[in-house]
């Protein structure tokens, strides 16, 4: 007998779920469609939310500040634990437009912008502290030149993300981040309602290694059990017990 194929949900169904109330999101919204600024969306925002939490991330790094879309949602995802979000901008113009509407949505303590060069900055700052979550949105040519000084800054165990794998501009991405010695990566093409574009790719990766907390980080290891031998119970400690 023949299986027919269960019935389902259009994408387009799912968009409602994103139709966020926050008056400051969607305003960027309708900004970044009027000027054509490619932004995460709602779904995407969301995501690196969830992510950020299941992270228990503290210590959060941007690639791609953009007008601070993306921005907002993880430094909402830290706020709670007192973390932080350092994020790069290419372009001070639009940095300094992030800075705007980061004080608007109330985070601006939680995130430090700074503008220049992406493969400059990794570079200078290789031995510093390590970040629990990284996300990357620049220029998706430099994903490759970027990804290897990305890996090192996070800690073993914490999360890398990056935004629209799909794009044939990304290179061999794809390929070599699936191959990558130091990463346990996905590649999940999926429709992201409000995302530039709404069909596209988005690849997660937990980098491998002995999970270990960065500075300040909720996920502090737990020592090991002991392994002391049980103390002997003695037979008079027995019978004093029976008298009581």
């Amino acid at each position: 007998m023949a299986r027919t194929a269960p019935a389902t949900f259009t994408a387009e169904h799912f968009r409602c779920f994103y139709d966020h109330a926050d008056p400051l999101l969607r305003r960027l919204d309708r900004q970044a469609a009027k000027s054509r600024i490619p932004t995460v969306g709602p779904a995407m925002g969301k995501l690196l939310f969830v992510l950020a939490r299941a992270a228990r991330a503290r210590r959060v790094l941007e690639l791609g500040t953009s007008i601070g879309y993306s921005t907002i949602w993880l430094a909402r995802s830290v706020a709670p634990s007192g973390g932080n979000v350092v994020s790069l901008e290419w372009d001070p113009k639009t940095a300094g437009e992030a800075l705007r509407n980061m004080a608007e949505a109330g985070v601006s303590k939680y995130v430090k912008v700074e503008t220049g060069d992406a493969k400059k900055w990794l570079e200078a700052h290789r031995r510093g502290p390590k970040f629990d979550l990284a996300f990357n949105d620049i220029d998706k040519e430099m994903y490759p030149p970027t990804r290897d000084p990305l890996v090192r800054l996070v800690r073993p165990g914490g999360r890398l993300v990056f935004d629209n794998t799909a794009f044939r501009s990304a290179g061999d991405f794809l390929k070599v981040s699936a191959r990558h010695p130091d990463l346990e990566t996905v590649h999940l093409h999926c429709f992201l309602p409000g995302h530039a574009p709404d069909l596209d790719a988005v690849t997660p990766c937990v980098k491998r290694g002995r999970a270990q907390a960065s500075a300040g980080s909720l996920t502090q290891e737990q020592p090991p059990p002991s392994k002391a031998p049980a103390p002997r119970i003695r037979r008079r400690d027995v019978l004093s017990i029976r008298r009581q």
